[in-house]
């Protein structure tokens, strides 16, 4: 997995650190997967995983590029998946909720220099060598699963959103605690 972030408002944001992401988180698998299927559909075997993540399912405060990554990434993949169906080739989507990584500091502020600050969910999260435990446990029981979501209790937002979306909409507006004022 190679993938960066981003941290600025839509408003602040350079175009160029916005399509940077893309290209990164989403263009990057893409390329990768057109590269490697050939070969593992002529053989009518293989597995083609990617990453993408929580914030694959909603959108997010400051992250607008990033999250419009992950759910191009959940999308693209899960296409693939019904166009695979029989043929001995599987490609499977892994959504971690907050890894212990540098991600955050590696992040790209709005100018496209690296924020150099770790945010405190990142710091809890789950470490990724228990991320991997997970993730082998859970495709080592024969039928490989097509999407696996791996977290703490953030993984919980994603049925949240689901069956109560406006309820989970004022809750996440609370949570993040970012509010524009309206230009007097």
């Amino acid at each position: 997995n190679g993938g960066i972030g981003h941290l600025g408002s839509v408003d602040e944001m350079e175009f160029q650190i916005e399509k940077q992401v893309m290209e990164v988180n989403f263009w990057a698998a893409v390329a990768l997967t057109k590269a490697v299927l050939p070969h593992m559909l002529s053989r009518n075997t293989g597995q083609i995983w990617t990453v993408s993540s929580i914030l694959g399912f909603f959108g997010s405060p400051k992250l607008a590029a990033y999250a419009a990554s992950k759910f191009a990434v959940i999308g693209y993949f899960e296409s693939l998946q019904y166009e695979l169906q029989n043929s001995g080739v599987h490609a499977g989507i892994l959504s971690p909720g907050f890894i212990n990584t540098s991600v955050t500091v590696k992040s790209l502020g709005p100018n496209g220099a690296p924020i150099g600050v770790n945010s405190s969910a990142q710091e809890k999260g789950m470490l990724p060598e228990v991320l991997a435990r997970k993730f082998l446990k859970k495709t080592a029981r024969g039928k490989l699963p097509k999407h696996i979501v791996i977290g703490g209790y953030e993984r919980f937002s994603i049925p949240f959103k689901r069956f109560f979306p406006n309820l989970f909409s004022l809750v996440y507006s609370k949570l993040t605690n970012v509010t524009r004022k309206k230009n007097a």
